[in-house]
């Protein structure tokens, strides 16, 4: 635990400014939602998962992002995990929709589990003709709108040692494409990905024999902006967590939820967080609103089959 903590002050240095011109939709509850930048991720809880999580940020600011989330994530027994996203985000007249496929490879590492992810995926991105511009005749504008298709790849890796520690490096738009449009007779790009750095660590030790407490950070960089999660939850007899985040120079988390058991072996959680915001922003939007709910059910392990060819050696 003191290793992750130790990582902080360096994590620190990594800040040159704030990250509004990040493309990637980011997500207050992301403990809940790692598949979504790090691949490795896929299968790590040694279940089949589903969930979705949805994001209103900067309420009533005038074409504030929306986000929407669906993943699924499957434990495969004989080599790690397999795992699909889906993401609409929805920025002004600008909309995205993203695809991903990921698959990650499981090897036994001391006293937890090393995942190595590769992502493979599709983005189609529209934009309008909402625009406010001086040159009517810039080419570089769509003036009509535009739409298209590309292909991305993204790289993780992530270890865990189970309800003790965990720790994630990835990167996603691998390949930094470009979205162009057709103007006449050639095509003119109106977007381009940027390569995007994902490092999250964090662990959980028990406060009381009732409550575990389970700080965790998420920094996150295109090597231009830079922006760190820090996160704080108690959670209370395995039912009920609370907590906070801080985000820099950005917001202020609070967050609570339940999990429960459904059926005999399913778990069932709930999450809600509200962000405060703390930028110049706060004076024109009334907070981040964001659901989150997830349901999980363990991989058995396999029965072990044995045979005798006589019932007298069968305890030999």
């Amino acid at each position: 635990m003191k290793k992750i903590f130790l990582l902080i002050p360096y994590l620190l240095l990594l800040i040159d400014a704030p990250a509004y011109a990040q493309q990637d939709p980011q997500f207050s509850q992301y403990n809940f939602n790692k598949l979504a930048f790090n691949p490795a991720y896929a299968g790590m809880r040694q279940a089949f998962c589903v969930s979705t999580l949805g994001r209103q940020q900067w309420t009533g600011f005038p074409g504030a992002p929306k986000n929407l989330l669906l993943s699924t994530d499957l434990f495969l027994r004989s080599f790690g995990g397999v795992g699909l996203v889906l993401i609409n985000d929805q920025l002004g007249f600008d909309r995205t929709n993203i695809v991903k496929a990921s698959g990650s490879f499981h090897l036994p590492v001391g006293p937890g589990t090393l995942g190595l992810g590769l992502e493979a995926s599709a983005i189609q991105k529209t934009m309008g003709n909402a625009w406010v511009y001086n040159d009517s005749g810039d080419p570089s504008i769509p003036m009509n709108g535009a739409s298209s298709t590309i292909w991305d790849m993204g790289l993780g890796v992530y270890y865990q040692v189970e309800k003790q520690l965990f720790f994630g490096i990835s990167t996603t738009h691998i390949p930094q494409n470009i979205f162009k449009y057709n103007s006449g007779s050639s095509s003119t790009a109106f977007h381009t990905t940027r390569r995007h750095y994902f490092l999250t660590a964090g662990c959980s030790f028990n406060v009381t024999p009732e409550i575990d407490l389970q700080p965790s950070l998420l920094a996150k960089t295109d090597a231009s902006a830079t922006q760190i999660d820090f996160d704080v939850i108690a959670l209370w007899r395995d039912f009920v967590w609370a907590g906070g985040s801080y985000r820099l120079t950005d917001a202020v988390v609070v967050m609570a939820g339940i999990q429960r058991m459904v059926g005999e072996k399913s778990t069932l959680k709930i999450g809600y967080s509200y962000d405060i915001t703390t930028s110049s922003l706060k004076n024109y939007s009334t907070g981040t609103h964001e659901l989150f709910i997830s349901i999980c059910t363990p991989i058995p392990d396999k029965p072990r089959n044995t045979s005798h060819r006589d019932v007298r050696h069968m305890w030999e």
